[in-house]
């Protein structure tokens, strides 16, 4: 409301400034402002290991700017529809989009094992327990201990028990640590 309100009266300087200097651009104003909108936009997202939260944040900061500058505009129609559309992705669609799709966290679990022929293969029905999604496998030896590392990229559900899978991963023979970043 706070961004809308203020996008509102940048406009009606905006439309101002032309009136008062002759030969004054009126979308200088307009264009500094969606900067700073996509600036502190951009500040709502955050990133936690792999995965990225604050996209529907950055896109509603964005769209209340543009609602904003819409109704400074003297476009209240359109102003109005967007806000109409936006209420309705941000409260009538998300029990639709939590009932399509399973929350899930993009993490990398790194597992260092003495060499194991067959780590992976005991590895995968922990994973499919704990119903975590293998995307991608990185495997590095080093000769000089024998050891090996393999970095999965895994998609775990939301409230994932991090702890509990670590260390059944810990009480596979050979392994000798296992991190969850």
């Amino acid at each position: 409301m706070v961004i809308a309100a203020a996008c509102c009266l940048a406009m009606e300087i905006s439309r101002h400034v032309p009136r008062v200097e002759h030969g004054g651009d009126s979308g200088r104003i307009a264009a500094s402002v969606l900067q700073g909108i996509g600036f502190l936009g951009a500040g709502s997202i955050l990133k936690s290991g792999l995965s990225v939260h604050g996209l529907t944040t950055a896109a509603t900061i964005w769209a209340s700017a543009t609602i904003g500058m819409a109704a400074g505009s003297g476009l209240l129609i359109h102003a109005a529809v967007l806000a109409v559309l936006v209420g309705i992705g941000l409260v009538a669609l998300e029990p639709l989009e939590l009932a399509l799709t399973r929350r899930r966290e993009m993490r990398r679990i790194v597992i260092e094992s003495k060499e194991h022929p067959d780590l992976l293969g005991q590895v995968r029905p922990l994973l499919e327990k704990y119903h975590i999604r293998l995307d991608e496998v990185g495997m590095a030896h080093r000769l000089e201990d024998h050891r090996q590392t393999f970095s999965l990229v895994v998609a775990c559900p939301e409230k994932m028990a991090y702890p509990e899978f670590a260390r059944e991963v810990g009480g596979i023979a050979g392994v000798v640590e296992v991190r969850v970043e």
